[in-house]
């Protein structure tokens, strides 16, 4: 039998793309555009789409830009990512992913500048290894239940005849058909089966059947014109029908689940077998180690502001798509990433809740519930956490939805959802949390007057040991230079300084400037070592988290601040600290290759215990890496593999089964032997960033292995990378205030200490974890890094806005990883508890306003051309205000920020964003036209520009 379906494959039809084609007028006031682009073409293969038209022939023709998009058309001429822009009429996309639909526009360019009008063609790459997967089922099914003991021959014989029939109708080019054959006979057969005596085998076959299905779906190059295939692969998303001041209405929709079965000689439980469950988009776990399972779909609402506002679900009526009998496994905790297990955490045995597990009452309870996530700046945040089913469990009974509308009651608060000091320009990424919430049209709309206040406060607040003081000073007057406005206060342990010693001191002083500032803290850099600036300590991990949070830290989820820490003992190693962060920033290393090379370092942990198939990792560390490294590689980087591996198997697939990249395979001789002699070669040779995934130490990483001892002898000088060291405990920075923790002694130097202090060369700053951290909670935080910075990274999180500032990057992380919580991600469930410790775990070890450069910086074009128009007083609404500036700017989305030259110091004035070549700022307060102003524009991987050559 599997002969026969794999013999049939040969012949099967490869999967061509639709072309669509249309055209968007762009106007053009006095410039002629060359023809449109003709015959564009996207053929799509395995892993790759293959692009292909013909040059309009314009004399001045200078090339063809095209620009990719995933799931929906680049209709505007800046949306979606530029993959080519040059002379050719032909290119293969190779940075795709299979499954994926890819809308390209291609849009000739002449000489001038000028662009022609876009046309379209779309395509969805599908693997061969697809149809491949399809027959080797059906065969491994057959085979399976006919050598089943557990069957009749009369029940293997009917089971056999539906198995058969759908791979011929597959073949024959009836891939509905099939599809609908196994759901209609062959999972209704299998749950009949589970009735009786063959219980464990049919939830086999009734998950394996199901998936069977799945891929048969993938096979397809338009699946919806099955109806009964719509919902497979579809991923969870909400609709808002309606927002209002007083609640909201959605509808959560469902697409089809997903099975997988853990069989009784791989059941945690002897004899048991479990059945797990995902959904596309939502892959949620609800709830407490040890309960069912069951998937959730989760997003963020904002709530009125004011005392004793309440937020409840008032209705629910869930749509039921299908009903399925199995043994939902239970929600487990989450292994964790450290080299040894002598400390804190180790991994956590099987957990089943059996009151849950023998009662009849459905879980979750509620299918709709929301719960206080905490406060983000001035809004408040709760969660909408939509079950895509209820579990019944002493019937074995899950009954899936389709589709669940509800809606959130909002009772009591002032009316307003935020206040005018979120839309102020020096509010750093307040309008980020502004539009990450469902009812963002009714935030926007329901605007508090400004927060009085008492001071005119900062951007970014130094808080700094005596001792460190000077390097404080020059920090602060290089960020004025750049724009970013800084100020500088002494505080710490063993000073005079009586109300700025303690921890709790120290974060009474900056909830005060937050809350007392005309412009408000976004940024904190705590400067000195833990013993003379104290850090807290919650579940036995040093954090500085709470200085991050206005709220309760053991509640409160939405960090309100970016905070950073230079943890240094000397005033001589601050100096090294700063000027290292000055450098980077003002005079960035002239080398067009050191901001295009990446490296990825990391681990294939072989093998995963009870996995069905050889060669399965035991970790997410290659799966998130080869993530990275496609996002880098779809930004236009070059990534440097750096993958060690453990164990005696080949490397062969994902914790979840999935194969490995083909370049990783067997088949390609991959190494799998990456070293600390090939990371100290890249860093030394330069790169822009550096990501290890794989298990740490204080002392250094794991596989492949990098100690201190490795970073002391780097010698890259200048070229310094940022470092994402995912791993445990390699940000380790309070030794001398934690008691020995780890093996630690007071006047030891870690890992990320070492790195940023390294004068020779090392890091500029690093992300990294304090203490022992969890495993797939630390790869779900480092997808959030990557699209924190490369936005399309993860579609359907946060906004398109890019952010650089390494304070920024780790916000976003943490708030992408509290997103996913009691979600499947690559296979296991991100854990609530574990999800709170990474809020404490994660540092900035650095500058959290230091931004990373992912361009050359000298390459940019900067336009020097600018003209200034004063509005002395301006009127708003009836009311005088403070007056303002328009700029003339030659670079669009540049940030001017204008000073004020006053007596004793300048002072920062207003802030624009250049739209249309024009920014538009009013003044904070009244200016005095006695005195003189200046500017200072920053814009995309480029260092700031002070305008000169005529006065404001």
């Amino acid at each position: 039998m599997m002969k026969s379906f794999s013999n049939r494959l040969l012949y099967a039809a490869t999967v061509a793309g639709l072309v669509l084609t249309g055209a968007v007028l762009q106007g053009c006031s006095d410039k002629i555009p060359p023809g449109k682009v003709e015959a564009f073409r996207a053929e799509a293969g395995d892993g790759t789409v293959a692009l292909s038209w013909t040059n309009p022939a314009d004399k001045d023709l200078a090339g063809v830009q095209i620009r990719r998009k995933a799931g929906a058309m680049p209709t505007a001429s800046d949306e979606g990512l530029e993959i080519f822009k040059d002379t050719g009429t032909g290119l293969a996309d190779s940075t795709v992913t299979n499954g994926t639909p890819y809308y390209y526009a291609a849009r000739a360019y002449d000489r001038a500048g000028n662009y022609s009008e876009p046309v379209y063609a779309n395509a969805t790459p599908v693997s061969t290894l697809a149809r491949v997967e399809v027959l080797d089922q059906l065969a491994a099914m057959t085979q399976n239940i006919s050598q089943s003991p557990a069957l009749t021959r009369k029940e293997q014989a009917e089971m056999l005849d539906i198995l058969q029939e759908a791979g011929t109708l597959f073949i024959s080019g009836q891939p509905c058909d099939a599809a609908e054959l196994l759901r209609a006979d062959f999972l209704e057969k299998a749950q009949e089966l589970r009735a009786g005596s063959a219980r464990k085998e049919a939830e086999e076959y009734y998950a394996e059947g199901r998936m069977i299905r799945v891929n048969i779906a993938r096979t397809m190059a338009d699946k919806d014109k099955c109806p009964e295939l719509s919902r497979i692969d579809a991923e969870a998303e909400t609709l808002v029908r309606r927002e209002t001041p007083e609640g909201l209405l959605g509808e959560e929709i469902f697409g089809e689940p997903i099975l997988t079965t853990l069989l009784p000689e791989d059941s945690p439980l002897p004899g048991e077998v479990f059945s797990q469950i995902f959904i596309p988009g939502t892959d949620a776990l609800h709830g407490e180690a040890g309960a069912p399972a069951v998937p959730m779909h989760r997003q963020l609402v904002a709530a009125p502001m004011g005392r004793g506002v309440r937020v409840w679900v008032r209705e629910v009526d869930p749509v039921p798509a299908e009903e399925i009998f199995l043994n939902l496994y239970p929600i487990q905790d989450s292994p964790m990433d450290q080299e040894v297990d002598p400390y804190d955490f180790s991994d956590r045995p099987f957990s089943i809740n059996r009151q849950i597990y023998s009662s009849n009452d459905p879980w979750p309870r509620q299918p709709v519930s929301v719960k206080y996530l905490g406060n983000g700046r001035d809004m408040e945040f709760y969660l909408v956490e939509a079950a895509a089913g209820q579990y019944y469990p002493l019937e074995n009974r899950l009954v899936l939805f389709e589709s669940s509308p509800y809606e959130i009651a909002f009772l009591g608060g002032n009316g307003s959802f935020a206040t005018e000091n979120m839309q102020s320009p020096f509010d750093s990424n307040s309008r980020y949390l502004m539009e990450n919430v469902l009812n963002k049209v009714t935030v926007s709309a329901n605007i508090r007057e400004r927060i009085r206040e008492d001071i005119f406060g900062e951007e970014f607040l130094i808080l700094t040991h005596p001792d460190f003081e000077q390097a404080a000073l020059e920090l602060r007057d290089w960020k004025r230079e750049k724009g970013i406005w800084a100020n500088v206060f002494t505080c710490g342990t063993d000073t005079d300084l009586h109300d700025m010693q303690t921890a709790d001191d120290i974060d009474a002083f900056i909830e005060s400037r937050y809350t007392h500032g005309l412009i408000r803290p976004s940024y904190v850099l705590l400067l000195g070592d833990s013993e003379f600036i104290p850090t807290f300590y919650y579940n036995e991990i040093g954090t500085d988290w709470p200085y991050a949070v206005l709220g309760d830290p053991e509640t409160d989820s939405i960090p309100d601040l970016a905070v950073g820490r230079i943890p240094v003992d000397t005033l001589d190693q601050a100096t090294v600290v700063v000027r290292k962060i000055v450098r980077y920033e003002k005079n960035p290393v002239n080398d067009a290759d050191f901001y295009r090379r990446a490296v990825v370092a990391s681990q294939f942990q072989c093998c995963r215990e009870g996995a069905p198939k050889d060669g399965t990792d035991s970790r997410s560390f290659v799966e998130v890496s080869e993530f990275s490294r496609q996002v880098l590689l779809t930004a236009g980087k070059e990534v440097t593999r750096i993958y060690g591996r453990t164990g005696d198997s080949t490397p062969a697939r994902y914790y979840d089964g999935t194969l490995l990249p083909e370049a990783l395979s067997s088949a390609k001789n991959f190494a799998w032997n990456g070293g600390a002699k090939d990371i100290t070669n890249a860093w030394n040779n330069g790169t822009f960033l550096i990501i290890h995934r794989d298990h740490g130490l204080v002392s250094g990483w794991g596989t492949p292995s990098y100690s201190s001892n490795n970073i002391l002898a780097l010698t890259n000088g200048e070229r310094l990378p940022v470092v994402f060291s995912i791993n445990c405990a390699t940000g380790f920075f309070d030794n001398e205030t934690a008691d020995g923790a780890y093996g630690t002694i007071q006047n030891g130097i870690y890992f990320a200490e070492n790195a940023l202090r390294q004068p020779n060369g090392g890091a500029v700053s690093l992300i990294a974890a304090t203490r022992n951290s969890p495993s797939w909670e630390n790869s779900t935080l480092l997808q959030g890094f990557m699209d924190a910075i490369w936005t399309n990274a993860l579609p359907k999180f946060g906004t398109s806005q890019s952010q650089r500032r390494l304070g920024d990057i780790l916000n976003h992380g943490k708030r992408y990883v509290v997103s996913k919580t009691g979600m499947n991600v690559m296979g296991e469930t991100i854990w609530e508890n574990a999800v709170r410790n990474e809020l404490y775990l994660w540092h900035c070890i650095g500058d959290p306003t230091l931004e990373l450069w992912v361009k050359n910086p000298h390459v940019q074009e900067v336009l020097p051309n600018y003209q200034f128009n004063h509005q002395d007083v301006a009127i708003q609404n009836g009311i005088e205000v403070a007056g303002g500036i328009t700029i003339l700017y030659g670079v669009e989305g540049a940030e001017i920020t204008v000073f004020e030259e006053g007596p004793n110091e300048k002072m920062p004035i207003g802030r624009g964003v250049v739209k249309n070549g024009v920014a538009e700022i009013n003044y904070l307060q009244k200016h005095a036209t006695t005195y003189p102003l200046s500017a200072v524009a920053n814009f995309e991987n480029a260092p700031a520009l002070t305008l000169e050559g005529r006065k404001l």
